[in-house]
């Protein structure tokens, strides 16, 4: 069935998988389809952030909700271009446990850059053990990461609500996701302290829904990595350290 699938554009191409619990059915193919479609007409779009103007002028205010992606230098052109998806649009096989999502962490409550950053820094208490947060292993941290990247997504932009909806970790859509994702293998039950900072979106958040950069502080004082990084985003995006600091703002070249 995946073979006779028809994408939107010949860039995507869905992996293939021998085993067949990862292989989409019919219906699961068209709820696929439905969203790609959805996140496709939604890319076309001239879309308002609030967030991304607040970045581009110095403020860094993370709103409670914010999307935030952990990547590396390397997919950022990629990223630029189409936005935040899943590698399996692509043809790329996954093993992790939301197939044909884009993972995010989720901001918990109204911080600045330099506080999120602080929170993810520290470690949380497992039982009697204290372990580093979830999103030190794929952000920019003070403890580590100094080559990653952080990519702020707006969700509060009210084009892409549909979209945000389509999420595993959100109640009442085991329904959506039956034969895509299944929900006892999130890494985060439903409903737990630990899940309201995860969200997974079905094929991803358009590159229209950027809002800003944050980088690690060995990017951060490398100022070759610095430029490619304007250059993917053709200037438009502000770019700022783990502590808040800009590097880049667009709208005010002078402070780079």
């Amino acid at each position: 069935m995946q073979e006779d699938f028809t994408l939107p554009t010949h860039e995507y191409k869905l992996p293939e998988y021998e085993d067949q619990d990862k292989k989409l059915g019919p219906e699961q193919l068209e709820i696929v389809k439905t969203q790609l479609d959805d996140f496709e007409t939604i890319s076309a779009l001239s879309l308002v952030s609030n967030l991304r103007n607040g970045l581009n002028s110095g403020n860094t205010r993370l709103p409670l909700g914010t999307l935030i992606h952990g990547t590396t230098i390397e997919n950022l052109d990629s990223i630029a271009k189409h936005g935040v998806m899943s590698g399996e649009f692509f043809g790329k096989p996954e093993d992790g446990e939301t197939h044909y999502c884009a993972d995010f962490y989720k901001v918990r409550e109204d911080s600045t850059i330099a506080s999120y950053t602080e929170f993810i820094s520290s470690p949380e208490e497992s039982s009697s053990l204290k372990m580093q947060s979830a999103e030190s292993k794929k952000l920019p941290s003070e403890k580590r990461g100094g080559d990653y990247i952080s990519i702020i997504i707006d969700s509060e932009i009210p084009e892409v609500q549909g979209l945000i909806e389509a999420d595993p970790y959100k109640p009442d859509t085991d329904a959506l996701f039956e034969g895509i994702v299944n929900p006892e293998s999130l890494p985060a039950e439903k409903g737990s302290k630990k899940a309201e900072r995860l969200s997974s979106i079905l094929v991803g958040m358009p590159a229209n829904t950027i809002a800003g950069i944050i980088v690690g502080n060995n990017i951060a004082v490398d100022l070759e990595r610095i430029e490619l990084i304007k250059n993917s985003f053709n200037n438009g995006v502000a770019i700022y350290d783990i502590q808040g600091n800009p590097i880049f703002l667009p709208e005010n070249t002078e402070s780079n």
